[in-house]
């Protein structure tokens, strides 16, 4: 599976693209929207995970504008909410707007990889192993 993974946390990012790589994936981070959008115009994803609060462009932003690119793959809003906001408002918003699914954070590296397994159709792409791999902030 080739994955994009969006989200302005340098911690998460990297962490999540290791357990990625380390379960035999392809896995392509971006630190803000704009690049996500980018990187999303280049090359076929099969699965593309966004953080909802991010500084450049929010996640409501790159999903409109990545479902504008006409993308042929699933997108999973992830958020932990913000100071002034729990989770559930941004990935309502999120799911209403064009994200496939939603996960709120924090959320097991486990949570992650069986969403990723759900949102895959079977037979177009290898699904993603759903064994611990410690959790996600």
């Amino acid at each position: 599976m080739h994955i994009l993974l969006i989200d302005d946390d340098d911690l998460f990012r990297s962490s999540a693209c290791i357990h990625f790589k380390l379960l035999g994936h392809t896995a392509v981070d971006a630190a803000t929207g704009g690049e996500g959008c980018k990187q999303a115009s280049l090359q076929k994803f099969d699965l593309i995970v966004v953080d909802m609060l991010m500084g450049d462009m929010d996640g409501i932003e790159t999903i409109r504008e990545l479902r504008q690119l006409a993308l042929d793959c699933p997108i999973l809003a992830i958020s932990g909410g913000g100071r002034i906001m729990d989770s559930g408002q941004p990935l309502y918003l999120a799911r209403r707007l064009g994200a496939d699914d939603i996960l709120a954070k924090p959320f097991t590296f486990e949570a992650l990889l069986a969403q990723a397994d759900r949102l895959m159709v079977a037979g177009t792409v290898r699904t993603v192993s759903s064994r611990e791999n410690g959790r996600a902030r």
